[in-house]
């Protein structure tokens, strides 16, 4: 069950790593979804 859940987090944790990288670089656009999560 542990494995699971660290498998989780790393895989969540690496999708919002490769939005912000994104987001630096200009290749994705800011969501408003994304800067909604951030500010709560």
């Amino acid at each position: 069950m542990t494995k699971f859940i660290v498998l989780l987090v790393g895989i969540v944790w690496a999708c919002l790593l490769f939005i912000s990288w994104g987001q630096a670089d200009g290749i994705i656009p800011p969501q408003p979804e994304t800067s909604r999560a951030q500010q709560r």
